[in-house]
């Protein structure tokens, strides 16, 4: 490791809205940082995930069908 190139890393205090604290290394230098989800609470680490329902999936193609349609159309039309 060649030390007259690597970045300075600074230590960083981070508070999550859940409570939980803990520090990491950083090249920036903040002296707190503030995160809405962290491990601890994040529903990807802790196993709870939400399913999606069958009508968010339907206003989900409902609201992005005027899309789809717009992208198939011109790619025909520019072949």
């Amino acid at each position: 490791m060649q030390i007259k190139i690597q970045p300075k890393t600074y230590s960083v205090k981070v508070a999550c809205t859940c409570g939980n604290k803990f520090s990491i290394m950083s090249t920036q230098n903040i002296a707190n940082m503030h995160v809405e989800h962290c491990f601890k609470c994040h529903s990807a680490y802790t196993g709870k995930r939400k399913i999606a329902t069958a009508g968010s999936i339907e206003k989900f193609q409902k609201k992005f069908a005027a899309y789809t349609g717009a992208i198939s159309d011109s790619s025909k039309t520019e072949k």
